[in-house]
C-alpha cells in the first residue's frame, strides 16, 4: 500500500486521520509513494472510487460504496473518531414532527455505524 498515493482532506469541519491511521501500524506518512489532497471526504471517496489512491473515510459515509463493491476496506482494524456531531433547531422547529422523525432516523445511521 505504502508504494501507492495516500488521499487525504483539508476539510476544517473533519481532521485527517491519516497521521493517526500510520501511527497505529507504525508507519510515517513519508512511506506513500505521493499524496492527493481533496477539500471534502466525499471528493476524496470519489477520487478513490476513481482508482487515484487509498482514502480515509467515515462508515456512514463510505458503507454503501463498500456493499456495492466500489471501494475496499483493506484492513479489519478501524479508528474510533473523537469528532462530536450536533443536531441544532430553533425550539419551534425542534418540535415539529418531521423534525423529530430526520434527527430518529439521523441517530439510527450513527448508531448502525458504530455497531
Amino acid at each position: 500500500m505504502l508504494r501507492h498515493t495516500a488521499i487525504c482532506t483539508s476539510s476544517l469541519a473533519f481532521r485527517d486521520d491519516w497521521p493517526e491511521w500510520l501511527a497505529l501500524y507504525g508507519c510515517s506518512p513519508d512511506e506513500f509513494a505521493d499524496w492527493v489532497c481533496c477539500d471534502t471526504m466525499l471528493s476524496a471517496s470519489q477520487a478513490a472510487i476513481d482508482g487515484l489512491g487509498f482514502a480515509m473515510g467515515r462508515t456512514p459515509l463510505v458503507d454503501r460504496d463498500i456493499r456495492e463493491g466500489r471501494l475496499i476496506e483493506p484492513f479489519q482494524r478501524r479508528l474510533k473518531s473523537n469528532t462530536g456531531y450536533y443536531v441544532t433547531s430553533t425550539p419551534e422547529h425542534a418540535r415539529r414532527k418531521t423534525v423529530k422523525m430526520f434527527v430518529e432516523w439521523l441517530l439510527e445511521q450513527f448508531t448502525h455505524a458504530e455497531s
